[in-house]
């Protein structure tokens, strides 16, 4: 059991990591020093950030005014240019910006790029773990498909650098977790294979808060719903990397270690669901619903086989690269191309998130609220049926 917000579990890579850690995703740079700051005061001692995030200085300059031993502090921060080039010129900006001596994780921040891309990311990783400027690495939004190439890279690399361990330590897929999103495909592999999963979006920011057995659950041991999520994460063995901005919730969020879930509420809380952080989803059912396809990001090609509209500021495009093995072309989402499996494998996904999307919406309308777009379903299924009857 996860006993303090200091608590920490070993990686593959020997280092240790915090079980609980605090992100800055869409922090903006000029919040991120404070936040951090703040974060220290509540007992958080591991830092999430990325070279996208724009916020890394911020993050640097907190770790460094602390007053905490630096060997005390876990700062993880990402690549999101995936080559090899493009990750060693990431991983020397980071410590640039941060003013830190090394960093404790380096992860691959998408599976983007292409085989060949993310084998060479993967080689500037693992070549910065051995000039001491990275202590551990790993990966983020990588579905089973792309982390069982990523140990086919691994085993190539150590036959063509010569040695033992020289392919490189994976100690970690950082991916979006909670309730609605367990995934227990990707989870069991992590597991099997000894690889630690830091949970984003752990809370599913707010917007199931109003569950109802999360409610019950948060009545019981007198939490809010947002304290519930993260010791359901942690209970499951993740490591939830809950962001806040606002001082109160900063500190809330980590008073999740006084209290256990019993393993039957963990079971009974988790879902069968696959369902995105919602601003994701509506974002996509949002450009999914636009008559101009000037967004389009990804495409087949072929110009009879159709569109598949998908917003290139929406992180959805993630679980298509996650759960249907897309494989861009090249870094941008505009150079994608999809063979017509793939496509069909999208086209399900696409459709069942939307579905999801607008179940999730009508679910929280109020009560005359559904029985007013029932009865206009039904009028346009009536008028539908004269139609056709003509």
């Amino acid at each position: 059991m996860a006993t303090a917000a200091n608590s920490r579990i070993r990686l593959a890579s020997g280092h240790e990591i915090p079980r609980l850690g605090f992100g800055v995703y869409k922090t903006p740079p000029e919040d991120s020093y404070r936040c951090c700051l703040e974060a220290f005061q509540a007992s958080y001692r591991h830092i999430d950030s990325a070279a996208a995030y724009k916020n890394e200085a911020g993050c640097g300059s907190a770790i460094r005014d602390s007053k905490i031993p630096r060997e005390e502090i876990f700062f993880t921060s990402k690549v999101i240019n995936i080559s090899y080039d493009g990750a060693k010129e990431t991983i020397d900006q980071t410590l640039t910006l941060t003013g830190l001596d090394y960093v404790d994780l380096m992860l691959l921040h998408k599976p983007m790029g292409g085989s060949e891309n993310r084998k060479g990311a993967w080689k500037a990783l693992v070549e910065a773990v051995e000039a001491g400027k990275v202590r551990s690495i790993g990966v983020s939004n990588y579905g089973v498909h792309h982390l069982e190439e990523l140990q086919q890279h691994m085993r190539e690399l150590q036959a063509e650098r010569g040695g033992k361990n020289k392919g490189g330590t994976l100690s970690v897929n950082q991916v979006e977790l909670h309730p609605w999103l367990a995934r227990k495909e990707l989870v069991d592999w992590c597991e099997n294979n000894g690889i630690a999963l830091q949970a984003y979006s752990p809370i599913v920011r707010g917007a199931r808060f109003e569950e109802p057995y999360l409610q019950t659950l948060a009545k019981k041991y007198d939490k809010t719903p947002a304290q519930i999520l993260i010791r359901w994460s942690l209970d499951k063995g993740f490591i939830p990397l809950p962001k806040s901005v606002t001082p109160d919730r900063i500190k809330a969020n980590a008073q999740v270690f006084d209290f256990e879930l019993t393993p039957s509420e963990v079971q009974e809380l988790e879902t069968e669901e696959y369902s995105p952080s919602p601003v994701d989803i509506h974002a996509f059912a949002n450009t999914h619903a636009r008559s101009s396809y000037q967004h389009t990001a990804l495409h087949t090609g072929n110009a009879d086989a159709g569109l598949l509209p998908l917003g290139r500021k929406s992180r959805l495009y993630m679980y298509y690269i996650q759960e249907t093995d897309l494989e861009p072309a090249g870094t941008r989402m505009s150079e994608m191309t999809l063979t017509e499996p793939q496509l069909l494998r999208a086209s399900a996904l696409k459709d069942r998130l939307i579905r999801q999307a607008m179940c999730s919406a009508y679910a929280r309308l109020p009560a005359n609220s559904q029985s007013v777009l029932r009865g206009i379903k039904l009028c346009i299924a009536m008028s539908m049926a004269v139609f056709v009857s003509r």
